[in-house]
């Protein structure tokens, strides 16, 4: 299976096939234009913009998890290098294409005509998500969603396996789909189920249960999910986590926890290790009410561990001990709270002419690029790049 290329040898792959989108789809153009300024970001990184790999399969390059850009990199032909797997427009209408990563070629395509939400233009949400719905030795399906419109399981030669509308789950407009959907191997038969908020499907599409929202986490729908074994105890299998609801349960639709009354809205879930002397993962969450905009970091048990002031927050290892620490839009915190570093993002943003992105979910990742066994941060705008490195003596590289 290939190894994961770093971010910057992406960026540098994308530049030689960058001119053939603009050339032979003048229409998509526009759209990635638009991203590009909104964001803040590079037309490049409109694309591209990668994140650390939690719960995706070796060698796959997928963009931000809450980055509204239905668009995938990755091997899924087995040749060996890369290909690109995107949703675009040609002339109006929308496409799924595979394209050759090396050159921008497509490779194969599949003319969508299933609704999206919002409508095209008006900020669509959706994803492509690497899967392996067949149990084949490695993972060759695509799960396609269009955020509350459907969701969909596809071969990597894209023939449908499957197809739900949001119609199917209610009759009230009711968004029971989530933006974020995940998928994991839920009853260890090889085959990886997809949790999409208020829905579990089985590999084959199966509807295994549904949830009423309104009555189960008293909202209308879920941004995040994240699975893992987060308790720490493989032997009762893996569990869900759900942003909206600070909430934990189980593949049978049992719940171990609710937060409700911490986090009315909660998104971008995170996973990660910060704690050692705590049983299990951790599990982060975003509120973004204006009642309490806090990051709040619970134990598997639903414990309170940490409180931190609003912000797009990311697990990471910044020291390379092996345990997360977080970071909070430009501030580093460890996992008692106590600020690391305030990083200097909007004074050289503004030293070098480029306005500080103030989005909700603004364009930095985490990731270990320079490969000394801890992670950097990068922000990045138009063509300015920045990789922030703890400026510590480099640990002893780990396995």
């Amino acid at each position: 299976m290939p190894e994961t290329a770093t971010r910057r040898e992406v960026l540098e792959r994308t530049k030689a096939f960058a001119p053939l989108f603009r050339q032979h789809v003048p229409e998509l153009v526009e759209e990635i234009e638009g991203v590009k300024d909104g964001a803040g970001i590079s037309f490049e990184e409109a694309l591209l913009l990668a994140s650390p790999l939690q719960n995706y399969p070796q060698g796959v390059i997928r963009t931000h998890p809450e980055c509204q850009m239905p668009t995938t990199i990755y091997d899924i032909d087995g040749d060996g290098a890369n290909e690109v797997i995107c949703r675009w427009y040609r002339d109006g209408q929308a496409f799924i294409y595979i394209l050759d990563g090396r050159t921008g070629s497509i490779k194969r395509e599949l003319r969508w005509d299933y609704p999206m939400w919002p409508e095209p233009g008006h900020g669509e949400v959706g994803h492509i998500i690497i899967a392996n719905l067949r149990g084949l030795e490695r993972p060759r399906d695509l799960v396609v969603t269009t955020a509350h419109a459907g969701i969909f399981g596809l071969t990597d030669e894209l023939n449908f396996l499957w197809a739900h509308g949001q119609e199917e789950f209610n009759d009230e407009g009711l968004p029971w789909l989530c933006h974020h959907p995940c998928v994991d191997d839920l009853d260890d038969d090889g085959c990886e189920e997809v949790a999409c908020g208020g829905v579990l499907l089985d590999h084959d599409g199966k509807v295994l249960w549904t949830m009423d929202l309104w009555a189960e986490v008293d909202d209308s729908h879920v941004d995040s999910v994240m699975i893992g074994d987060i308790d720490g105890d493989p032997s009762n299998g893996k569990e869900i986590a759900f942003s909206t609801g600070a909430c934990l349960l189980n593949a049978k639709h049992e719940f171990y926890w609710k937060q409700r009354g911490l986090v009315l809205h909660g998104q971008s879930v995170r996973l990660g290790k910060s704690h050692a002397d705590v049983p299990g993962l951790q599990i982060m969450v975003l509120d973004c009410t204006s009642r309490s905009p806090d990051t709040y970091v619970f134990s598997a048990k639903g414990e309170v561990l940490l409180k931190l002031p609003p912000g797009c927050p990311e697990f990471f290892d910044w020291d390379g001990d092996g345990l997360d620490e977080i970071a909070c839009h430009t501030t580093l915190h460890d996992a008692n709270g106590r600020i690391l570093a305030e990083l200097p993002v909007e004074e050289i943003y503004t030293a070098h002419g480029y306005e500080y992105p103030k989005t909700s979910y603004p364009p930095f990742i985490t990731a270990d690029v320079i490969g000394e066994a801890r992670e950097e941060v990068i922000w990045s705008s138009g063509d300015l790049i920045l990789i922030f490195e703890n400026a510590a003596p480099h640990p002893p590289h780990r396995n």
